[in-house]
């Protein structure tokens, strides 16, 4: 009997210490987080902003449109493609010139958001004949060289979303309305070119076709492919951060397109005030909230459920 007591005693004292630990250590990794955000004043911004809105739709909306989360897990795949991709791009193409930048920072965004809306889209609603087909950047480029030749990009910019875009630019204006495009090409397999030499420059199809691009859209499309709550992106840079916020209030906060409206520019207004990020880190921001807003319109006339 003794034995017994012992024994049982003993099991309550490791139970005890085992998650005494475990405790310890979700307490450190929610201070950890903490800390990340108090120490820039931009992502505490934002997510008083995150908290405030979440928690003022939470007292007055007692249900979620049915279907209105998976798009939402949708929209931020695009968004989440497009930024990493950008991203990217504009690293990779760095070491040609300044102007491969810019071009590759453009054409890895719109692979990267193409191909990452394709596969959030594909997991959650897997069933259709279409989705079968396997994604890589340069089928997406291949759509997107489509897109270029068929022109008329201006007219799918969004019709019930405006945007307040603080600088004017079309890589970042189209940006979403291109995305769209590429996206549907996607969808419906509808790619009939075989070459896209005649499309982009040899710096473009360099960032596309490198190791390092491809290592980033892996990166990236895992992290959507095995997302089951809030998307969320590695990386420790406040871009990043930023945009994981964002992620979050897209999948907790809007219920029409109105307060996607609202939500893109309230992001808009704290960062184009910010000195935490550079320049082309806005302008990738502000090209995933063109996606942003694209994309929730192209998702609804598509009627997802």
């Amino acid at each position: 009997m003794r034995k017994v007591l012992t024994y049982a005693m003993l099991f309550l004292i490791l139970c005890t210490v085992f998650c005494s630990c475990s405790n310890d250590e979700k307490i450190s990794d929610a201070t950890e987080a903490d800390n990340n955000i108090l120490e820039s004043e931009l992502l505490l911004k934002i997510s008083a902003f995150n908290d405030s809105a979440i928690n003022s739709k939470i007292q007055t909306r007692g249900w979620i449109k049915p279907g209105a989360w998976k798009r939402a897990q949708v929209i931020a795949a695009d968004i989440a493609g497009g930024v990493s991709g950008g991203k990217a791009g504009f690293g990779i193409g760095s070491f040609f010139s300044p102007a491969g930048a810019g071009a590759g920072a453009v054409i890895g965004a719109i692979v990267g958001a193409g191909c990452g809306s394709y596969m959030a889209y594909a997991n959650a609603y897997w069933t259709r004949a279409a989705l079968k087909m396997d994604m890589t950047p340069q089928k997406a480029t291949l759509a997107y060289a489509s897109v270029l030749k068929e022109g008329n990009i201006e007219n799918s910019v969004p019709k019930d979303i405006i945007v307040d875009y603080p600088i004017e630019d079309k890589d970042i204006t189209l940006m979403g309305a291109k995305h769209n495009l590429v996206l549907k090409k996607l969808i419906d397999n509808d790619i009939k070119l075989e070459k896209v030499e005649d499309c982009f420059t040899k710096e473009e199809l360099a960032v596309i076709n490198s190791d390092e691009y491809q290592k980033v859209f892996d990166k990236t499309m895992s992290a959507i492919s095995n997302n089951n709550d809030i998307l969320k992106i590695e990386g420790d840079d406040v871009t990043t951060k930023v945009m994981n916020l964002f992620y979050e209030i897209l999948q907790k906060y809007p219920d029409n397109n109105d307060d996607i409206e609202y939500i893109i520019n309230k992001y808009i207004e704290v960062i184009k005030k910010s000195n935490e990020i550079s320049d082309v880190d806005k302008k990738n921001i502000y090209s995933g909230l063109s996606i942003a807003a694209s994309s929730s319109e192209f998702w609804e006339q598509m009627e997802l459920k």
